[in-house]
């Protein structure tokens, strides 16, 4: 929701908690959510750093799903914040614990992730239909979250596979952006209106795009997520 102040309040209660009580297992699954406000916010050191002592706790007490978690979400920080080589690695690693545990928990999140983190390589063919697998999951299991996230990548992939053809394209981004006003994820809202920004600039619609990023750009200050504020301002003022 957006609701940083107040989230960091509970994560760190929760984490003083599970220390206070001396159980690492809960102490690790702290680490972790606390890992998931940073992410939502943008703060990507901060997650790593978070992740990074759940995976520690994890291996010392042989927690191999919490290691899972922790590394598929670092897979996604890395992706996020221009390491998606790294982020490559720690996704492959955390499939390869899911599937020794032989969990599906988490799966439509983790593929999301993968799709996203193959775009950035170019690999266009390859992530229509991880985007779909995440759907298709994510719709089995009620989750509607991972369901946006899967709907934004496959956008932005559709895009570019067949630039000259957008509709495909614009109706999963809207499908995207209908999800996360329906569920009150604001931070991935957010920066789907700028993913829809830059479709419709591409499209030639200037004056469009410059809303939707407006509207980004207003919702990033008022959840103080400073590294998204910055690329939205820059994506506004590139706009002719």
């Amino acid at each position: 929701m957006g609701e940083f102040e107040s989230a960091f309040v509970h994560a760190d209660h929760g984490l003083h908690l599970a220390q206070d009580i001396q159980n690492p297992f809960a102490e690790a699954a702290a680490y972790f959510y606390r890992a998931l406000i940073h992410e939502q916010r943008g703060a990507w050191a901060q997650a790593l750093t978070d992740c990074e002592e759940a995976r520690r706790i994890g291996e010392r007490m042989g927690d191999l799903f919490r290691m899972y978690l922790a590394k598929t979400t670092q897979g996604r920080v890395y992706t996020l914040s221009g390491d998606p080589a790294r982020g490559r690695v720690l996704l492959e690693e955390g499939a390869a614990l899911a599937e020794q545990l032989g969990t599906n928990f988490w799966l439509a999140w983790r593929t999301s992730y993968l799709a996203a983190c193959l775009l950035t390589f170019g690999e266009l063919e390859a992530v229509p239909p991880l985007c779909y697998e995440a759907i298709r999951v994510a719709e089995a299991a009620g989750d509607q979250y991972p369901k946006t996230l899967a709907q934004r990548t496959l956008a932005e992939a559709l895009l570019a596979l067949d630039a000259a053809a957008p509709e495909l394209a614009e109706s999963a981004m809207l499908e995207a952006i209908r999800l996360q006003q329906a569920i009150g994820a604001k931070p991935e809202l957010s920066r789907s209106y700028v993913s829809y920004a830059r479709m419709l600039q591409a499209q030639g619609e200037g004056e469009k795009a410059r809303t939707y990023l407006s509207q980004a750009i207003d919702m990033f200050r008022q959840m103080g997520m400073t590294w998204d504020l910055v690329r939205a301002e820059q994506a506004l003022h590139s706009i002719p």
